[in-house]
């Protein structure tokens, strides 16, 4: 049985085993952001900062200043290079009056940043001091979207690639092509040069505004990996070009015509760059 007496848990039949409390970095006088002057390019960058501030500001209720030096004070975030090489992935913090985030990689350095935030999710504006080395367990962590046979909007997309960034998960499959099961659609929700290939009922994403996504997801950790399903599940291909389907099986390319293998390589090619 365990009683609690303000700060101290006495544990009953153990007198002498006391637990202190354990001291905490105090951010209710103001934080900033310090990214050391001297640190590699890749970590300075911090994923996006924008997104650490809008983080810190809707779970601290409180903005957040970003400044370039070597003089962290109470409660402030000092970002800075690993003296030793770290993969990704990974990164130390050290808490005291002031949090040391160490990365060797701009990914790492945002990763601190939702461990920080998700504790502050849970105390407010404190943060028990320690040491704290994390790194991960699997190297791909992801999930998977069918938007050839489901669209979703943009702004749903980026929504789930935030959500995962919240999470650390860092690969979000996006099957781009596809046919319903009955054949009555096939999917091809992104623009394109291709005659009768884009979605002819305007649910497609714009060349730039998926380049942006995948911007935007890469800074918060996040690889956007797009799929085009063939030689089967290719009814948006075989639409657009009848001439290469596969006799009686219209959601296959026929891939013994010498024309599927360059058709294909040039819907690809397309989007490579």
């Amino acid at each position: 049985k365990i009683q609690v007496d303000g700060k101290i848990a006495i544990i009953e039949g153990v007198p002498q085993l006391m637990a202190a409390p354990v001291e905490a970095c105090d951010l209710r006088a103001g934080a900033a952001l310090v990214v050391a002057a001297l640190a590699a390019q890749g970590v300075s960058e911090v994923g996006n900062i924008r997104h650490v501030e809008r983080g810190y500001e809707d779970i601290v209720g409180k903005t957040i200043a970003v400044e370039r030096g070597n003089n962290p004070t109470a409660g402030d975030f000092y970002f800075v290079a690993s003296d030793i090489p770290f993969d990704e992935e990974t990164y130390d913090l050290h808490i005291g009056e002031y949090i040391t985030i160490e990365a060797s990689h701009q990914t790492g350095a945002f990763w601190s940043t939702r461990s920080i935030l998700q504790i502050l999710k849970q105390t407010g504006d404190t943060i028990p001091q320690g040491d704290v080395r994390d790194y991960p367990k699997y190297k791909v962590r992801g999930l998977s979207f069918d938007v050839g046979r489901r669209f979703v909007p943009m702004h749903f997309l980026e929504s789930w690639a935030s959500q995962m960034a919240w999470y650390k998960m860092n690969d979000f499959g996006l099957h781009m092509t596809d046919n319903t099961f009955d054949l009555s659609f096939g999917g091809f929700p992104l623009e394109s040069d291709v005659p009768n290939l884009t979605n002819p009922e305007g649910m497609y994403y714009t060349k730039d505004e998926f380049r942006q996504f995948q911007l935007d997801a890469k800074e918060q950790g996040v690889k956007i990996v797009p799929e085009f399903d063939t030689p089967g599940h290719s009814l948006p291909f075989t639409e657009a070009r009848p001439d290469l389907a596969r006799p009686g099986k219209k959601e296959y390319l026929d891939v013994q015509n010498p024309e599927t293998a360059p058709f294909v390589q040039s819907v690809f090619d397309e989007y490579l760059d």
